[in-house]
């Protein structure tokens, strides 16, 4: 069985692949039947003894673990903070986009990672960056992994770098994979596949893409971003279109009842207009649409104000 190791580098929080077991502590293993491969999370760091107090259900501390303050109030659903924070890096609002992460690795952390990837994969690109998202979001899953300020000031920076990348790729529909010299496409598209809970339904076209194609760009160094020095998100400080059907369904048979339109072409007018505005990408509307839009978008923006007016 081949030996594969993931490892998460302390100094710099790059990821890298070896099949040599490299310095640092492996934190988590699991064997992939299907490809004859077990992979190992390993953290760059050699640890001490007293570094250590895991037992069953309590993960390693890599490093002393960063504490939000949970003294502050701030919004806490995380359907609509999911929601907000990839419609802000569509629209490349770093700063509104800042204080949704740090509130999400507030709420829920896990959520924050798993989402953070799907932005990067659908709204702007992957490159090999997202692997450090994608250990963290492993090891978090597996319960092995509390983050530091340091890991939560790289998250941040690795936001503010989507937020700021004006490129997009748009993966291809193949369905056939062609084999690879390169271990990193790989291993990531064996990452996402094992994560059975991480896809969303569409997802999947874009893997055999990635595995034929590599990484086509890649995005400039992650610059650290100082978690205290952002703002947690509070709900008059969420923006209406962070709000649409994908968190609440019930939205469109309001509009369908006062516009007298069918669900669909509500549906469809949203997405076009609101949801789906990706400042990296040609616009998806038309003249008609942006006619048919301005019918409905007073009612939209009503219904959403009145939802966060009902949110903590």
């Amino acid at each position: 069985m081949e030996q594969i190791y993931i490892l998460l580098r302390h100094d710099n929080l790059t990821t890298h692949f070896t099949r040599e077991k490299p310095e640092g502590h492996v934190i988590k293993q699991y064997t992939n039947k299907r490809l004859n491969t077990r992979f190992q999370f390993v953290y760059g760091r050699t640890f001490l003894k007293s570094d250590f107090f895991k037992s069953k259900s309590v993960p390693i501390p890599l490093e002393p673990t960063y504490r939000f303050d949970d003294t502050i109030p701030c919004f806490t659903d995380v359907s609509i903070l999911k929601s907000t924070l990839q419609k802000c890096v569509r629209r490349q609002e770093t700063e509104l986009a800042l204080m949704c992460a740090k509130t999400m690795m507030r709420v829920n952390f896990k959520s924050f990672l798993r989402r953070l990837i799907i932005i990067a994969a659908e709204d702007v690109f992957l490159d090999k960056t997202a692997n450090t998202a994608l250990w963290m979001f492993h090891m978090v899953q597996h319960g092995v992994f509390l983050p530091s300020r340091r890991h939560v000031n790289w998250l941040l920076g690795y936001v503010k770098t989507l937020c700021e990348e004006k490129r997009f790729v748009g993966y291809g529909q193949e369905d056939t994979l062609k084999d690879l010299s390169s271990t990193d496409e790989r291993i990531l598209l064996n990452m996402f596949i094992t994560s059975t809970t991480f896809l969303l339904p569409g997802d999947p076209l874009m893997l055999p893409f990635i595995h034929n194609h590599g990484f086509e760009l890649n995005l400039d160094n992650v610059q650290l971003v100082d978690v205290d020095t952002i703002d947690f998100m509070t709900r008059e400080k969420v923006p209406l279109y962070g709000v649409d059907f994908h968190t609440h369904q019930w939205i469109v048979q309001s509009i369908v009842r006062q516009c007298k339109l069918d669900s669909d072409k509500v549906k469809s007018l949203i997405w076009r207009c609101r949801s789906g505005v990706n400042y990296r990408k040609k616009a998806m509307y038309n003249a008609e649409d942006l006619m048919e839009w301005e019918v409905i978008s007073q009612h939209v923006d009503t219904i959403c104000r009145q939802i966060l007016l009902n949110k903590a």
